[in-house]
């Protein structure tokens, strides 16, 4: 099951944030910068363990290398123990959290809305078509963060569900919204051990692989547990956001930047599922490259000396056409995230 696309309406409105604060969150992006690039070097790729060689450039005083055997981007530096404490469980995640934790009721619903019931709905299309009962079956969510897609099982009906994040913060979020009974604090080290013990038949990682500081270690664990029949990962891509990003200087990284230190390509998501015997049953592609793009162009035009009226005549042009553009970087998986369900 293959599918390109998404519509774009509404995301103005959840990344309102993004627009009004730019400024702000550029500054903590280049202050997590430097955090990261005191880390040592690293040494080999963190797909494919090769010794790290390939295409370099820097973004935001960060290296990068492209590893010329997998092409998985890799940022030139370790993800330590003490850059995970930094970025996700410094003051309980607060920090962290803030960009993921909603409190207002309609902006909770637009987030359910718009963000996570269309993965839960893509999850259960393409187990449906395996010939499975989603309802009926166990899911884990590693990474599970203020529960959202947790809410959204549960408001399927199913039942036999529980969530494991590492944020203190998004744990007690998560509560308020499907219980304490489904939700399980844990520490920065203990993902090898909770993936050993866990009985589901569905592992859920939304944006989680990018963020482990030992994802072939994590791939191999789920390979090994006989119980895990299915893997659905969401995870950031290597597309042309990261060119914008290196364009506009002033702007929020969104894509490469903080937790963020390496991002698959299509090519390197193969080269896992060679190497760990994983099977797509099926893909997801879309983006907000161009939707990036036009954040980047309207911020641009309206700051500072270089504020212009076009500022007002972009935001009213473009809009119309994101979704067209975008289809045809997902079309060619090239759009800024991989939706993908994999059998174990």
């Amino acid at each position: 099951m293959i599918r390109f696309g998404k519509s774009s309406r509404g995301l103005a409105e959840i990344k309102n944030d993004f627009f009004e604060n730019n400024a702000a969150l550029l500054e903590d992006a280049r202050a997590q910068a430097v955090t990261y690039r005191q880390q040592p070097r690293r040494e080999a790729c963190k797909n494919c363990d090769q010794s790290l060689r390939g295409t370099k450039f820097e973004q935001h005083l960060v290296e990068y290398v492209i590893c010329e055997r997998c092409e998985h981007l890799n940022g030139a530096y370790q993800d330590t123990d003490e850059f995970c404490e930094a970025i996700y469980v410094a003051d309980g995640g607060e920090s962290f959290a803030g960009s993921y934790r909603e409190i207002d009721a309609a902006a909770l619903e637009q987030r359910l809305s718009f963000v996570y019931r269309p993965k839960r709905d893509f999850l259960f299309d393409a187990l449906r078509e395996a010939d499975y009962d989603p309802a009926q079956l166990k899911y884990s969510e590693l990474g599970s963060g203020s529960g959202y897609f947790l809410k959204t099982l549960s408001e399927a009906g199913v039942e036999d569900f529980v969530g494991h994040e590492v944020a203190a913060t998004q744990v007690e979020f998560a509560k308020s919204l499907v219980g304490e009974a489904h939700i399980r604090h844990h520490g920065l080290g203990d993902n090898l051990d909770i993936i050993a013990d866990l009985t589901c038949e569905v592992l859920v990682m939304l944006g989680v692989l990018e963020h482990i500081q030992n994802p072939r270690e994590i791939l191999d664990a789920i390979r090994k547990n006989n119980n895990i029949k299915f893997l659905f990962l969401v995870v950031p891509t290597f597309s042309p956001s990261v060119y914008f990003e290196a364009s506009f200087e002033n702007i929020m990284p969104r894509v490469l930047t903080g937790g963020h230190t390496h991002l698959y390509t299509n090519r390197s998501l193969h080269w896992i599922a060679e190497e760990f015997e994983l099977t797509r049953v099926a893909e997801w592609w879309f983006g907000t490259d161009i939707f990036d793009l036009f954040r980047s162009v309207g911020i641009t035009l309206s700051s500072g000396d270089r504020k212009t009226e076009l500022s007002s005549l972009w935001g009213e042009m473009f809009p119309d056409v994101i979704d067209d553009l975008q289809l045809v970087l997902d079309k060619r998986r090239l759009s800024s995230q991989a939706h993908i369900l994999f059998s174990v």
